[in-house]
């Protein structure tokens, strides 16, 4: 496992509404047989510190959280996955339509990422999200 300093930026639209925020994570990142796995802790207002898996394959990404918050979302272009979303307010069913996935490698590494899809909760629009990842690898 390596030190990797992850840089998101999330725009999410919905209701005609565009909120953008940013975040910066410490984590580690290791490669292994089907992609690289990218590890970090991740506080979540009202929610507490959660351990946040990120997998990157060769044109697929997964997201794993775990704690109080539990989650997995898959993102394929083009593809629709539903999943479970356990929130302290209780289970929600997460649908996410992906519309976009470009991974950036430098080095066979990951070096930008870049997903764009949409999600519903419990049948209903939540919105569009973009996240653009950064790895500073250490």
């Amino acid at each position: 496992m390596q030190d990797v300093q992850i840089q998101l930026a999330v725009t999410h639209q919905a209701n005609g509404q565009t909120e953008q925020t940013r975040y910066s994570y410490q984590g580690r990142g290791t490669k292994k047989e089907n992609g690289w796995y990218f590890s970090y802790p991740e506080s979540l207002e009202g929610v507490g510190t959660i351990q946040t898996v990120l997998k990157v394959g060769e044109a697929d990404v997964t997201l794993l959280r775990q704690g109080k918050l539990q989650m997995k979302q898959l993102f394929a272009k083009g593809k629709t996955s539903e999943t479970i979303y356990n929130s302290p307010m209780g289970p929600l069913t997460m649908e996410t339509h992906t519309r976009k996935v470009k991974i950036k490698r430098e080095a066979d590494r990951p070096a930008q990422l870049l997903l764009a899809y949409q999600v519903w909760l419990n049948g209903q629009y939540a919105g569009d999200y973009e996240l653009h990842l950064l790895f500073q690898w250490q």
